[in-house]
């Protein structure tokens, strides 16, 4: 009896590690947001490798496009009312790209 355990020790029971109270060293590292808001998508598991740059979750950005609509209206408006501004950008968005046009006051 003795005998047939060396032989499975020998063989296959050496390479099996068992404890209770393991530890596993990784890198962890806190994440922080840059504005609060609504979780709506979220694209990790738990204990789920990550690398640089990806994303993990998705705001609701509703409250930031709201913000991003009145502020692009309030630099149109701002444009508009003084002459020799140019406002230039992609459409549909505003920005004080152009400056003041040469030759005009200002």
């Amino acid at each position: 009896m003795g005998g047939g355990w060396w032989v499975w020790y020998r063989l296959v029971g050496r390479y099996y590690v068992t404890t209770e109270d393991a530890y596993v060293h990784g890198d962890r590292i806190p994440i922080a947001c840059q504005c609060a808001g609504t979780v709506v998508l979220y694209n990790v598991a738990d204990t789920e490798t990550v690398r640089r740059g990806a994303v993990l979750l998705r705001l609701n950005d509703t409250r930031a496009r709201l913000a991003l609509s009145a502020t692009d209206a309030g630099l149109e408006e701002a444009v508009q009312s003084r002459p020799g501004v140019v406002c230039a950008g992609p459409p549909g968005r505003g920005g004080l790209e152009g400056g003041v046009e040469p030759g005009a006051p200002g």
